[in-house]
């Protein structure tokens, strides 16, 4: 068994391994469309408008 430190980063195989199947993509597909959008919802925002005073 590898140790983690002699073992190195394969990109590529990373993502084909993301989409290997239609559930394995669906679900990777879902994940980087939703974090692309909260990734930008949260840029937007950072300067946007304060929360209201309740009273």
């Amino acid at each position: 068994m590898q140790n983690s430190a002699e073992a190195e980063l394969d990109i590529p195989l990373f993502l084909k391994s993301l989409f290997a199947n239609g559930a394995a993509g669906g679900f990777s597909a879902d994940l980087l469309i939703s974090s692309i959008v909260f990734w930008l919802f949260i840029f937007q925002d950072r300067n946007g408008a304060k929360p209201r005073e309740v009273r």
